[in-house]
């Protein structure tokens, strides 16, 4: 058996469910509902055979990075979501305010 057959058999999706998903994902994105993870998940278990695994759909974001239009799929950058951490501005807003009253 060829590799290329091997990963085949072991996919959860052939390469035209897999296209059909990207399409409705981005059909809904376009719409202005872009999926998360555990939508797209729940999409190809009802597509395909069998339940997704817990990294299955980090997998196929990844295959397909470049078609994808939703911008849930793709996560934050770690530096957004210590930006966006209410404990990191009320610890900073308390640093410069303990230095305005130094002046």
């Amino acid at each position: 058996m060829s590799r290329t057959v091997y990963y085949a058999s072991r996919q959860l999706l052939s390469p035209q469910q897999e296209s059909a998903l990207v399409a409705y994902i981005n059909t809904l994105t376009d719409r202005g509902t872009p999926p998360t993870n555990a939508m797209v998940s729940n999409f190809a278990k009802d597509i395909g055979s069998k339940e997704p695994g817990k990294n299955w759909c980090s997998s196929f974001v990844k295959r397909w990075l470049y078609v994808l239009k939703s911008c849930y799929l793709t996560g934050l950058d770690s530096d957004r979501k210590k930006a966006d951490s209410i404990y990191q501005y009320t610890r900073s807003h308390a640093k410069s305010t303990s230095m305005k009253s130094y002046h």
